[in-house]
Order: structure tokens, then C-alpha cells, then sequence
């Protein structure tokens, strides 16, 4: 069907509008963009990012005057490379329902529009935080280069803190922060814990004793306070993700020199393209994944 001018102008308008709603949607219960900084400074149409992941090296001593021996430091520097893909879906309208909506004022559906929005914001969540095997990227919370932590079994022999006391469950958190002590040398606070729901579930809601008027995760939060860690959080991504299928914990700093995610252009739509007998709306969106720059910032720990 041939559209007149004025129709046209009309049915930019409308998708204009469709499409400034789409953007206006909020992210729901989407955290990977809360749980590791951006990284900027990629270009939108770059195929590739390269960065540096360093190693320092060396100690600094006391000399007496006039020596010579002065301890040499250095920083091993290795490259890496991420190439950045596109993710990809679409939503439409048939040419009957764009007539109705011009010629009877019946108005277009919003419904495939947001959910072409939240399939792509749901799989850039997925990519940032456990990766996609298919195309060789891993997450915040499967990265092969990340130190896993063995956490003691508990007076029940399991080491998940739902069958823990509160005494044991301080004990595993403490294990993560000593694991990190052993990498990095105390050099990195942590400050940001992410447990699998059930734990987090467990100790946000069990009080610390029959008669206590505090939870566990209060508890947790006033007793590593003072060793760094500020920020508690939860995450369904953690279920299962662990080795031997079990649930797990990620201990790390939240800086972008730690770990990052690379996402030059979140969710875009183009311009309507009319096709036979409809009108298509291309979405997409560009990601080079999680980037982790200082593993010894990081640890996992199984079995929560």
C-alpha cells in the first residue's frame, strides 16, 4: 500500500513515540550494570577492546644511608583483547494495524515494543554476569582466571550456610577475605559481597539467636564492616554456577581498575522498516562482556 505524505509524517511520529516509551523502561531486576562499573572509553562501533591486566612486583625496604641495594620493582603488563558483539531482536506492526491506527484511532499495542527492550537488557545481564559459552565469554561470576576458596564444613558437615550457625557463617566469609589476603597481600580491600539466594535468603532473615532482635545479615554487616566490605547483595545467577553444580559466593572490590564491563551501545532501536505487509523495528545492542583487570581482587567460594 502506497502511504500519503501526511500519513507517513503521522506514523513517524507514533513509532518516534513508541520508541521514546521503550527507552524510558525501567531495567526490572536487573543488576549486572549495579554489580561492576562501566567501562568507558570504547568506542560504539569499535569490533574490538584491548586492556591491561598488571602484576606488581618487588617490596620496598629500609637502607642505610649510601646503599646500593636497592630493591628493583616492576609491573608485569599482559594485553588482552575483547571483541565486541551484537545482540539483536526486533518487534512490528502489520500494515492493517497501522491503517486502523490511522484511518479508526485504534491504538498500537506497546506489548511486543517492551519485550523486544527486555529480552535484549535480559541477555546483556546474562553475558555480563555468567557469560555466554557459544561465543567464548565469561562472566563477573565463572571467570577461569578468578581464585576459588575452600570454606570449612560446618557442626552439620555441609559448608552451605543455611545448615551453618552464625558463628560458622563468619567463619566461611572470613575464609574469603583471608583467600584474598593470600593473592593480593592485603594491597586490595574488598568491599562487595554477592551471595545465591538461598544464603542471602537464610541470613537476611534468621535472627542470630532465639531471642535476638537482629538478623544474621545485620550481624555479618556490623562484624566485616571494619575489614572493608560495605556492600551485601543477592543474586538467582549464583544458584548452581559453582564447581560440582553448587551455589556460590563472589568476594571482590567494585572498582573499574578490578573489573568492568564493556557495552558501547545498550539497547537502540532503528528507524521502522516497512517489509511486505508490515512494519519492523531492528533493536539491538553492542557488548564486549565482563572484563576482570586484577583477578587477586576477586574470589569465588563454593558450597554456600
Amino acid at each position: 500500500m502506497k502511504f500519503t505524505d501526511s500519513q507517513l509524517n503521522d506514523i513517524r511520529r507514533l513509532f518516534n513515540q513508541i520508541a521514546t516509551e521503550t527507552y524510558g523502561l525501567e531495567r526490572e531486576a536487573l543488576k549486572a550494570t549495579a554489580f561492576i562499573p562501566r567501562q568507558s572509553g570504547v568506542g560504539e562501533w569499535a569490533d574490538s577492546w584491548t586492556y591491561k591486566v598488571l602484576t606488581e612486583m618487588g617490596i620496598a625496604k629500609f637502607i642505610s644511608d649510601y646503599a646500593e641495594d636497592l630493591p628493583p620493582v616492576s609491573r608485569a603488563m599482559e594485553l588482552r583483547t575483547v571483541t565486541i558483539r551484537q545482540i539483536a531482536d526486533s518487534y512490528g506492526y502489520s500494515e492493517a494495524e497501522v491503517m486502523q491506527w490511522l484511518t479508526a484511532g485504534i491504538d498500537l499495542s506497546r506489548d511486543d515494543a517492551e519485550t523486544a527492550r527486555r529480552k535484549i537488557d535480559e541477555k546483556v545481564d546474562d553475558v555480563l554476569l555468567v557469560g555466554d559459552k557459544s561465543v567464548g565469554i565469561e562472566g563477573l561470576f565463572n571467570n577461569s582466571n578468578v581464585t576459588t576458596v575452600t570454606i570449612a564444613a560446618g557442626a552439620k558437615g555441609t559448608t552451605d550456610f543455611k545448615s551453618k550457625t552464625k558463628d560458622e557463617i563468619v567463619a566461611s566469609v572470613q575464609a574469603m577475605i583471608d583467600g584474598a589476603y593470600a593473592l593480593n597481600g592485603g594491597n586490595v580491600v574488598l568491599d562487595t559481597i554477592i551471595l545465591p539466594h538461598g544464603a542471602f535468603s537464610h541470613i537476611a532473615t534468621a535472627s542470630v539467636s532465639a531471642t535476638g532482635s537482629t538478623t544474621i545479615l545485620n550481624h555479618l554487616k556490623t562484624v566485616f564492616r571494619e575489614q572493608g566490605i560495605t556492600d551485601w547483595q543477592e543474586s538467582r545467577k549464583l544458584d548452581g554456577i559453582g564447581q560440582g553444580s553448587k551455589d556460590r559466593a563472589v568476594l571482590y572490590k567494585k572498582a573499574a581498575n578490578v573489573v568492568s564491563y564493556v557495552l558501547p551501545v545498550p539497547f537502540r532501536q532503528k528507524a521502522p522498516q516497512e517489509c511486505a505487509l508490515h512494519f519492523k523495528v531492528p533493536c539491538y545492542a553492542r557488548i564486549g562482556g565482563t572484563v576482570i583487570k586484577n583477578p587477586k581482587a576477586i574470589v569465588y567460594a563454593d558450597g554456600v
